[in-house]
Protein backbone atom coordinates (compact mmCIF):
# COMPACT_ATOMS: atom_id res chain seq x y z
CA UNK A 1 0.00 0.00 0.00
CA UNK A 2 1.68 3.32 -1.04
CA UNK A 3 1.33 5.97 1.68
CA UNK A 4 1.77 9.49 1.23
CA UNK A 5 4.12 11.48 3.61
CA UNK A 6 4.20 15.18 3.91
CA UNK A 7 7.15 17.34 5.21
CA UNK A 8 6.41 20.75 6.39
CA UNK A 9 9.67 22.94 6.44
CA UNK A 10 9.38 26.05 4.39
CA UNK A 11 8.26 24.83 0.99
CA UNK A 12 6.20 21.03 1.24
CA UNK A 13 7.11 18.69 -1.11
CA UNK A 14 4.79 15.36 -1.13
CA UNK A 15 6.78 12.34 -2.05
CA UNK A 16 4.85 8.67 -2.46
CA UNK A 17 7.38 5.88 -1.02
CA UNK A 18 6.64 2.52 0.42
CA UNK A 19 7.69 4.18 4.18
CA UNK A 20 8.71 6.58 6.45
CA UNK A 21 12.08 8.56 5.06
CA UNK A 22 13.33 11.43 3.95
CA UNK A 23 13.83 12.57 1.12
CA UNK A 24 16.68 14.27 -0.33
CA UNK A 25 16.24 17.67 -2.07
CA UNK A 26 18.21 17.19 -5.57
CA UNK A 27 17.57 21.65 -6.56
CA UNK A 28 15.31 24.34 -5.10
CA UNK A 29 14.37 27.65 -6.52
CA UNK A 30 11.66 30.20 -6.30
CA UNK A 31 9.78 28.34 -8.71
CA UNK A 32 10.22 24.38 -8.15
CA UNK A 33 11.69 22.20 -5.71
CA UNK A 34 12.50 18.64 -7.05
CA UNK A 35 13.08 15.80 -4.21
CA UNK A 36 13.44 11.78 -4.38
CA UNK A 37 15.20 9.23 -2.64
CA UNK A 38 17.78 6.39 -3.84
CA UNK A 39 20.41 5.85 -6.92
CA UNK A 40 19.90 7.55 -9.69
CA UNK A 41 18.98 5.27 -12.00
CA UNK A 42 16.20 4.16 -10.15
CA UNK A 43 14.09 7.09 -8.10
CA UNK A 44 11.04 8.24 -8.39
CA UNK A 45 11.06 12.03 -7.67
CA UNK A 46 8.29 14.50 -6.08
CA UNK A 47 7.96 17.79 -7.80
CA UNK A 48 6.68 21.05 -6.71
CA UNK A 49 5.59 24.17 -8.79
CA UNK A 50 5.68 27.36 -6.74
CA UNK A 51 3.68 30.11 -7.54
CA UNK A 52 4.71 33.05 -8.20
CA UNK A 53 2.29 34.72 -6.18
CA UNK A 54 -0.06 33.17 -3.18
CA UNK A 55 -3.07 34.21 -0.92
CA UNK A 56 -2.56 32.35 1.95
CA UNK A 57 1.30 32.12 1.83
CA UNK A 58 3.07 28.62 1.76
CA UNK A 59 -0.48 27.18 2.71
CA UNK A 60 -1.40 28.35 -0.69
CA UNK A 61 -2.28 24.84 -2.79
CA UNK A 62 0.85 23.47 -5.07
CA UNK A 63 0.99 21.50 -7.76
CA UNK A 64 2.83 18.48 -7.21
CA UNK A 65 4.03 16.05 -9.48
CA UNK A 66 5.60 12.36 -9.10
CA UNK A 67 7.48 10.50 -11.53
CA UNK A 68 7.37 6.78 -11.94
CA UNK A 69 9.53 5.19 -13.69
CA UNK A 70 11.07 6.44 -17.14
CA UNK A 71 7.46 6.92 -18.48
CA UNK A 72 4.57 7.42 -16.25
CA UNK A 73 3.84 10.19 -13.81
CA UNK A 74 1.47 11.38 -10.96
CA UNK A 75 -0.08 14.65 -10.58
CA UNK A 76 -1.84 16.13 -6.87
CA UNK A 77 -1.47 19.37 -4.72
CA UNK A 78 1.07 18.99 -2.37
CA UNK A 79 -0.54 18.74 1.12
CA UNK A 80 -3.44 17.24 -0.98
CA UNK A 81 -5.33 16.37 2.35
CA UNK A 82 -5.68 20.00 3.33
CA UNK A 83 -7.85 20.90 0.60
CA UNK A 84 -11.60 20.53 -0.68
CA UNK A 85 -12.81 21.48 -4.32
CA UNK A 86 -9.66 22.39 -6.46
CA UNK A 87 -10.34 23.97 -9.22
CA UNK A 88 -7.97 25.65 -11.95
CA UNK A 89 -8.44 28.98 -13.21
CA UNK A 90 -7.38 30.50 -16.92
CA UNK A 91 -8.53 32.87 -19.07
CA UNK A 92 -11.66 33.21 -16.59
CA UNK A 93 -12.31 29.56 -16.88
CA UNK A 94 -12.68 27.74 -13.68
CA UNK A 95 -12.37 23.59 -14.17
CA UNK A 96 -12.00 21.34 -11.30
CA UNK A 97 -8.63 20.56 -10.62
CA UNK A 98 -8.24 16.54 -11.92
CA UNK A 99 -5.78 14.59 -10.38
CA UNK A 100 -3.60 11.56 -12.24
CA UNK A 101 -2.55 8.65 -11.02
CA UNK A 102 0.14 6.80 -12.78
CA UNK A 103 -0.19 8.56 -16.40
CA UNK A 104 1.81 8.04 -19.43
CA UNK A 105 3.54 11.20 -20.63
CA UNK A 106 1.52 11.21 -23.74
CA UNK A 107 -2.06 11.21 -21.39
CA UNK A 108 -0.53 13.86 -19.54
CA UNK A 109 0.51 15.89 -22.41
CA UNK A 110 -3.39 15.69 -23.59
CA UNK A 111 -4.63 16.22 -20.26
CA UNK A 112 -6.14 19.54 -19.59
CA UNK A 113 -3.61 20.46 -16.84
CA UNK A 114 -0.59 19.50 -19.18
CA UNK A 115 -1.93 21.53 -21.57
CA UNK A 116 -2.21 24.35 -18.94
CA UNK A 117 1.58 23.86 -17.99
CA UNK A 118 2.43 23.59 -21.55
CA UNK A 119 1.00 27.00 -22.72
CA UNK A 120 2.66 29.55 -20.82
CA UNK A 121 0.16 31.77 -20.00
CA UNK A 122 -1.44 32.89 -16.54
CA UNK A 123 -3.04 30.46 -14.39
CA UNK A 124 -4.20 30.18 -10.81
CA UNK A 125 -5.07 27.04 -7.91
CA UNK A 126 -7.70 28.23 -5.84
CA UNK A 127 -8.63 25.54 -3.41
CA UNK A 128 -10.92 25.64 0.12
CA UNK A 129 -8.98 24.96 3.11
CA UNK A 130 -10.22 22.23 5.20
CA UNK A 131 -9.02 24.19 8.60
CA UNK A 132 -11.00 27.35 8.37
CA UNK A 133 -13.27 27.21 5.69
CA UNK A 134 -11.12 29.97 3.70
CA UNK A 135 -9.82 30.01 0.27
CA UNK A 136 -6.62 29.93 -0.83
CA UNK A 137 -5.25 30.16 -4.37
CA UNK A 138 -1.40 30.02 -5.92
CA UNK A 139 -1.06 32.07 -9.25
CA UNK A 140 1.38 30.80 -12.00
CA UNK A 141 2.95 32.95 -14.49
CA UNK A 142 5.01 32.66 -17.14
CA UNK A 143 5.72 29.21 -16.43
CA UNK A 144 8.79 27.83 -18.58
CA UNK A 145 7.37 24.41 -18.85
CA UNK A 146 10.45 22.87 -21.23
CA UNK A 147 13.00 24.36 -18.42
CA UNK A 148 11.23 22.63 -15.49
CA UNK A 149 11.50 19.28 -17.27
CA UNK A 150 15.08 20.15 -18.64
CA UNK A 151 15.72 20.46 -14.13
CA UNK A 152 13.79 16.90 -13.69
CA UNK A 153 15.97 15.20 -16.00
CA UNK A 154 18.56 16.03 -14.99
CA UNK A 155 18.50 14.61 -11.50
CA UNK A 156 15.54 12.13 -12.26
CA UNK A 157 15.56 8.99 -14.70
CA UNK A 158 12.46 10.15 -16.23
CA UNK A 159 11.52 11.25 -19.64
CA UNK A 160 11.19 14.66 -19.46
CA UNK A 161 11.71 15.10 -23.25
CA UNK A 162 8.99 13.65 -24.27
CA UNK A 163 7.08 16.38 -22.97
CA UNK A 164 9.00 18.98 -24.04
CA UNK A 165 7.67 21.18 -27.29
CA UNK A 166 10.94 22.43 -28.69
CA UNK A 167 13.43 19.78 -28.90
CA UNK A 168 15.19 21.54 -32.04
CA UNK A 169 18.22 22.51 -29.79
CA UNK A 170 18.90 18.99 -29.39
CA UNK A 171 19.12 18.24 -32.68
CA UNK A 172 21.48 20.81 -33.45
CA UNK A 173 23.90 19.93 -30.58
CA UNK A 174 24.22 16.60 -32.14
CA UNK A 175 24.82 17.87 -35.52
CA UNK A 176 27.57 19.96 -33.96
CA UNK A 177 29.11 16.63 -32.57
CA UNK A 178 30.11 16.08 -36.33
CA UNK A 179 30.66 12.19 -35.53
CA UNK A 180 32.13 10.44 -38.08
CA UNK A 181 30.76 7.31 -40.10
CA UNK A 182 33.00 5.12 -38.26
CA UNK A 183 32.28 6.31 -35.00
CA UNK A 184 28.43 6.35 -35.73
CA UNK A 185 29.22 2.23 -36.56
CA UNK A 186 30.81 1.48 -32.85
CA UNK A 187 27.81 3.34 -31.65
CA UNK A 188 24.87 2.15 -33.04
CA UNK A 189 26.81 -1.85 -32.61
CA UNK A 190 26.70 -1.09 -29.33
CA UNK A 191 23.18 0.16 -28.92
CA UNK A 192 22.16 -2.73 -31.40
CA UNK A 193 24.46 -5.57 -29.32
CA UNK A 194 22.56 -4.27 -25.62
CA UNK A 195 19.24 -3.82 -26.75
CA UNK A 196 18.73 -5.34 -30.27
CA UNK A 197 20.01 -8.78 -29.53
CA UNK A 198 22.24 -8.38 -32.65
CA UNK A 199 26.18 -8.88 -32.39
CA UNK A 200 26.76 -8.12 -36.03
CA UNK A 201 28.11 -5.17 -37.09
CA UNK A 202 25.52 -2.73 -38.84
CA UNK A 203 26.09 -1.26 -42.47
CA UNK A 204 27.06 2.06 -42.31
CA UNK A 205 24.35 5.02 -41.94
CA UNK A 206 24.43 8.44 -41.58
CA UNK A 207 22.49 9.13 -38.49
CA UNK A 208 20.45 6.76 -35.84
CA UNK A 209 17.78 4.82 -37.12
CA UNK A 210 14.29 5.34 -35.16
CA UNK A 211 14.73 2.31 -33.08
CA UNK A 212 18.27 2.79 -32.33
CA UNK A 213 16.93 6.61 -31.04
CA UNK A 214 14.49 4.39 -29.09
CA UNK A 215 17.64 2.06 -27.62
CA UNK A 216 19.65 5.69 -26.88
CA UNK A 217 17.13 6.29 -24.66
CA UNK A 218 17.49 3.14 -22.43
CA UNK A 219 21.31 3.65 -22.89
CA UNK A 220 21.24 6.79 -21.24
CA UNK A 221 19.04 6.15 -18.51
CA UNK A 222 20.75 2.63 -17.64
CA UNK A 223 24.34 4.85 -17.72
CA UNK A 224 22.31 7.71 -14.85
CA UNK A 225 21.96 10.03 -17.19
CA UNK A 226 19.40 12.53 -18.99
CA UNK A 227 17.00 10.42 -20.69
CA UNK A 228 17.21 11.59 -24.67
CA UNK A 229 16.75 10.65 -28.15
CA UNK A 230 19.55 12.65 -29.12
CA UNK A 231 23.35 11.82 -28.79
CA UNK A 232 25.66 14.21 -26.51
CA UNK A 233 29.23 14.29 -26.08
CA UNK A 234 28.88 12.28 -22.89
CA UNK A 235 26.66 9.24 -25.02
CA UNK A 236 28.48 9.67 -27.88
CA UNK A 237 31.81 9.14 -25.79
CA UNK A 238 30.84 5.93 -23.96
CA UNK A 239 28.96 4.46 -27.01
CA UNK A 240 32.05 4.58 -28.99
CA UNK A 241 34.36 3.55 -26.62
CA UNK A 242 32.24 0.52 -26.07
CA UNK A 243 31.65 -0.56 -29.63
CA UNK A 244 35.28 -0.71 -29.94
CA UNK A 245 36.02 -3.02 -27.53
CA UNK A 246 32.87 -5.23 -29.12
CA UNK A 247 34.93 -4.64 -32.52
CA UNK A 248 38.71 -5.82 -30.78
CA UNK A 249 36.77 -8.58 -29.29
CA UNK A 250 34.96 -9.96 -32.82
CA UNK A 251 37.04 -12.29 -34.83
CA UNK A 252 38.06 -11.01 -38.39
CA UNK A 253 35.55 -11.83 -41.30
CA UNK A 254 36.15 -11.96 -44.87
CA UNK A 255 35.39 -9.07 -46.96
CA UNK A 256 31.85 -8.46 -48.35
CA UNK A 257 31.67 -8.73 -52.32
CA UNK A 258 30.37 -5.59 -53.88
CA UNK A 259 26.93 -7.29 -54.91
CA UNK A 260 26.67 -7.42 -50.81
CA UNK A 261 28.10 -4.04 -50.32
CA UNK A 262 24.52 -2.69 -52.06
CA UNK A 263 21.41 -1.96 -49.82
CA UNK A 264 19.33 -1.32 -53.17
CA UNK A 265 18.87 -2.16 -56.62
CA UNK A 266 20.58 -0.26 -59.09
CA UNK A 267 19.70 2.68 -60.33
CA UNK A 268 18.41 3.70 -63.68
CA UNK A 269 21.16 4.43 -66.20
CA UNK A 270 21.82 8.19 -66.72
CA UNK A 271 24.01 10.82 -65.50
CA UNK A 272 24.58 11.62 -61.42
CA UNK A 273 22.44 13.60 -59.65
CA UNK A 274 22.14 14.79 -56.11
CA UNK A 275 20.36 12.82 -53.73
CA UNK A 276 19.12 12.42 -49.86
CA UNK A 277 19.25 9.47 -47.95
CA UNK A 278 16.85 8.40 -45.28
CA UNK A 279 17.59 5.40 -42.82
CA UNK A 280 19.27 3.23 -45.08
CA UNK A 281 16.95 4.40 -48.37
CA UNK A 282 17.86 7.15 -51.54
CA UNK A 283 15.08 9.47 -52.01
CA UNK A 284 14.31 12.56 -54.25
CA UNK A 285 13.22 16.08 -52.79
CA UNK A 286 10.72 17.03 -55.72
CA UNK A 287 8.00 19.30 -56.25
CA UNK A 288 4.97 18.35 -55.47
CA UNK A 289 3.08 17.59 -58.64
CA UNK A 290 -0.44 17.67 -57.36
CA UNK A 291 -0.58 20.95 -55.41
CA UNK A 292 1.95 23.65 -53.93
CA UNK A 293 4.34 22.00 -52.04
CA UNK A 294 7.43 19.64 -51.23
CA UNK A 295 7.45 16.02 -51.25
CA UNK A 296 10.39 13.38 -49.83
CA UNK A 297 9.98 10.04 -52.45
CA UNK A 298 11.55 6.70 -52.61
CA UNK A 299 14.24 6.28 -55.52
CA UNK A 300 15.86 3.25 -54.16
CA UNK A 301 14.08 1.88 -51.02
CA UNK A 302 15.70 -0.32 -48.35
CA UNK A 303 15.30 -3.80 -48.56
CA UNK A 304 13.14 -4.07 -45.67
CA UNK A 305 10.34 -1.39 -46.65
CA UNK A 306 10.62 -2.94 -50.44
CA UNK A 307 9.61 -6.20 -48.14
CA UNK A 308 7.14 -3.82 -46.91
CA UNK A 309 5.70 -3.37 -51.13
CA UNK A 310 7.39 0.13 -51.04
CA UNK A 311 8.86 0.73 -54.58
CA UNK A 312 10.43 3.19 -56.68
CA UNK A 313 8.26 6.86 -56.68
CA UNK A 314 6.52 5.90 -53.13
CA UNK A 315 6.08 9.17 -51.39
CA UNK A 316 7.25 9.43 -47.76
CA UNK A 317 6.52 13.32 -46.78
CA UNK A 318 4.17 15.34 -48.63
CA UNK A 319 3.92 19.17 -47.14
CA UNK A 320 5.23 22.34 -48.03
CA UNK A 321 8.71 24.71 -46.50
CA UNK A 322 8.24 28.21 -44.34
CA UNK A 323 11.39 29.63 -44.08
CA UNK A 324 13.84 26.41 -42.63
CA UNK A 325 10.79 24.64 -40.97
CA UNK A 326 8.74 22.15 -43.22
CA UNK A 327 5.57 20.97 -41.74
CA UNK A 328 2.99 18.26 -43.19
CA UNK A 329 1.83 14.72 -43.91
CA UNK A 330 4.36 11.26 -43.49
CA UNK A 331 3.52 8.39 -44.10
CA UNK A 332 4.07 4.81 -42.38
CA UNK A 333 4.47 1.70 -44.23
CA UNK A 334 3.66 -1.91 -42.78
CA UNK A 335 3.79 -5.27 -45.17
CA UNK A 336 0.08 -5.95 -46.72
CA UNK A 337 -1.33 -2.27 -44.73
CA UNK A 338 -2.20 1.01 -46.69
CA UNK A 339 0.04 3.42 -45.89
CA UNK A 340 -0.61 4.90 -42.64
CA UNK A 341 -0.46 8.65 -42.57
CA UNK A 342 0.58 11.25 -39.30
CA UNK A 343 1.29 14.97 -39.28
CA UNK A 344 5.24 15.78 -39.00
CA UNK A 345 6.91 18.95 -38.29
CA UNK A 346 11.08 19.80 -38.37
CA UNK A 347 13.82 21.85 -39.44
CA UNK A 348 16.16 22.59 -41.99
CA UNK A 349 20.08 22.29 -40.44
CA UNK A 350 21.90 25.70 -41.31
CA UNK A 351 23.74 24.37 -43.89
CA UNK A 352 20.80 22.88 -45.69
CA UNK A 353 22.13 19.53 -45.61
CA UNK A 354 19.85 17.75 -43.30
CA UNK A 355 15.90 17.88 -42.46
CA UNK A 356 15.10 16.34 -39.32
CA UNK A 357 10.97 16.00 -38.80
CA UNK A 358 9.10 14.98 -35.83
CA UNK A 359 5.38 13.30 -35.09
CA UNK A 360 3.14 11.16 -33.74
CA UNK A 361 3.35 7.61 -35.93
CA UNK A 362 0.54 5.28 -35.76
CA UNK A 363 1.34 1.37 -34.41
CA UNK A 364 -0.22 -0.63 -36.30
CA UNK A 365 -1.25 -4.49 -34.95
CA UNK A 366 -2.04 -7.37 -36.65
CA UNK A 367 -4.21 -6.73 -39.76
CA UNK A 368 -3.26 -3.39 -39.61
CA UNK A 369 -5.61 -1.91 -36.67
CA UNK A 370 -3.87 1.27 -35.52
CA UNK A 371 -3.70 0.20 -31.76
CA UNK A 372 -1.59 3.80 -30.35
CA UNK A 373 1.00 6.62 -31.47
CA UNK A 374 4.75 7.00 -30.97
CA UNK A 375 7.56 9.31 -31.60
CA UNK A 376 9.16 9.18 -34.90
CA UNK A 377 11.93 11.05 -36.22
CA UNK A 378 12.60 11.46 -39.81
CA UNK A 379 16.21 12.42 -41.03
CA UNK A 380 17.27 13.30 -44.01
CA UNK A 381 20.90 13.82 -45.29
CA UNK A 382 21.67 15.98 -48.24
CA UNK A 383 24.39 14.19 -50.85
CA UNK A 384 26.23 15.58 -53.66
CA UNK A 385 25.91 13.66 -56.88
CA UNK A 386 29.61 13.02 -56.45
CA UNK A 387 29.05 10.51 -53.29
CA UNK A 388 28.61 6.62 -54.16
CA UNK A 389 27.54 6.03 -50.87
CA UNK A 390 24.91 3.05 -51.36
CA UNK A 391 26.23 1.98 -54.86
CA UNK A 392 28.08 -0.96 -55.45
CA UNK A 393 31.95 -0.13 -55.78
Amino acid sequence: MVKRHAFSIGILAVTLLAGPTSAEVYFSDATVEISGSGPRTSRNCTVVLKPVKTRDGDLAPQLSLVTSGQSRLSLDLAMAGQYSAPVVVQNNIRRPFARADNVSTEQFRLSDIGRTLASRRLFFVTAQRLDNAKYASGRYERLDFDALLARIEAHCPFDAESLMADIAARQRAEQSLSISAPDLVFMRWTLNKKYGESSARPDPAYALSPQERSYLKRYAADNGLAISQYLTAETARLLRAEGQQIANAVVPVPAPTPAAATPWPPLPPGPKQNFWSHNGSRVQLKSDPEKPGRIFVYEAPSEDLRRSGVSSGTILFRGGRTGNRYAGTAYAFAAGCTAASYEVAGNVSEDQRQVVLQGLAPVQASGCRITGRRVETLTFVFHDAQDNWGEAR
